[in-house]
C-alpha cells in the first residue's frame, strides 16, 4: 500500500507524535507528513517542523485552510500558516535570543509540558 500523506496529531496518548514523526522519516523518508495539534503555533510548530514534519496546522484552522494545507504538502512545498510565517520572519530579523524552553530535548520539553498540566512525577513516568 503507498501512502501519500500522514495527518498525525502531535499529542497522542503514550508516544509523543514528534517521536512518532522520527520513526516515520527513518522508515518511510519519502512519505509527507502533516502536523496537526491544538496547542498554539508558536509553541510546536517550529519542533514538529525541525523534526521533519512537511507542515504544521492548528486542530480550529477553518476546514478551506486544513484543504489548502493537504495540497501544499502533497506538490512538495511545506506549510505553515500566514500568521507563523510572519513570526518567524519577523524573529530572523529580530535575530532574538533563543527562549529556553526551545533548547530542551523533545522528551525534556514534553515532561515540561506534563508538569505544566500538573501531572505527578509517577504519572508522567
Amino acid at each position: 500500500m503507498k501512502v501519500d500523506l500522514v495527518l498525525l496529531d502531535i499529542n497522542m496518548p503514550g508516544r509523543g507524535g514528534i517521536e512518532t514523526l522520527q520513526d516515520i522519516r527513518k522508515r518511510f523518508p519519502k512519505v509527507k507528513v502533516l502536523m496537526l495539534s491544538m496547542h498554539p503555533e508558536e509553541t510546536v510548530a517550529v519542533r514538529a517542523m525541525k523534526a521533519g514534519a512537511s507542515g504544521y496546522i492548528s486542530k480550529d484552522a477553518p476546514p478551506e485552510e486544513l484543504l489548502k494545507a493537504i495540497r501544499k504538502v502533497l506538490t512538495g512545498g511545506k506549510y505553515v500558516s500566514q500568521k507563523l510565517a510572519d513570526r518567524l520572519a519577523e524573529d530572523l530579523v529580530a535575530s532574538r535570543e533563543a527562549k529556553p524552553h526551545e533548547s530542551l530535548s523533545e522528551r525534556e520539553y514534553e515532561v515540561l509540558c506534563l508538569i505544566g498540566k500538573g501531572k505527578t512525577v509517577s504519572e508522567i513516568a
